[in-house]
């Protein structure tokens, strides 16, 4: 049996390429919106935590009624993990799974989230991350089994990959790339 899990959206209000970037608009809402319809689609999610250092992201958030998460101001120097242990702490019943969905991938499927939690409750992988169609490693989610894999201080060797087809926006041009092509089919 698939337990549901807690998904944590950390969308902080800087960043060094594009101003207010989880804030941008991509066909007419902004980056963090589509990925908490992501997750309120995911069938393996209950409970969705976004976490953000900018009033204006929480409200966005608040109007989708999940939980707010305000978290202080970091940098780009700080690790997405390192900023979710403290929220995960905070929102996460222990043995439950929990997955980190990035709120600049806008058309990430519902279905890959859905995949990534089935994979860490299947055999004994602890996590699963995403990769690219290069098989290189992107940043558009990570799952855990249990929220205090997140204080691993090494690399898990029980881990799986999960290769995805979805953006990383960092960018205007990545914006604008992404608007040009159009809305996937699984986002209209």
């Amino acid at each position: 049996m698939i337990k549901n899990a807690t998904a944590i959206i950390p969308a902080r209000a800087g960043s060094l390429r594009l101003k207010n970037k989880n804030r941008a608009l991509l066909w007419g809402d902004p980056l963090v919106v589509w990925t908490i319809r992501a997750c309120l689609n995911a069938h393996y999610v209950d409970k969705i935590v976004v976490a953000s250092d900018d009033n204006i992201i929480l409200s966005m958030a608040a109007a989708f009624q999940v939980i707010t998460h305000r978290r202080h101001a970091v940098d780009d120097h700080e690790s997405k993990i390192t900023a979710c242990r403290s929220i995960a702490l905070a929102n996460v019943e222990a043995d439950s799974p929990l997955v980190i969905v990035q709120a600049n991938s806008p058309d990430i499927h519902y279905e890959d989230i859905d995949e990534a939690i089935k994979n860490v409750q299947r055999g004994d992988r602890l996590e699963c991350f995403s990769v690219d169609n290069n098989l290189e490693q992107i940043g558009a989610l990570r799952a855990y089994r249990h929220p205090m894999h997140l204080f691993t201080p090494h690399l898990s060797y029980k881990s799986k990959v999960i290769q995805i087809d979805c953006s990383d926006i960092h960018t205007q041009e990545d914006i604008d790339v992404l608007e040009k092509r159009g809305k996937p089919d699984h986002m209209r």
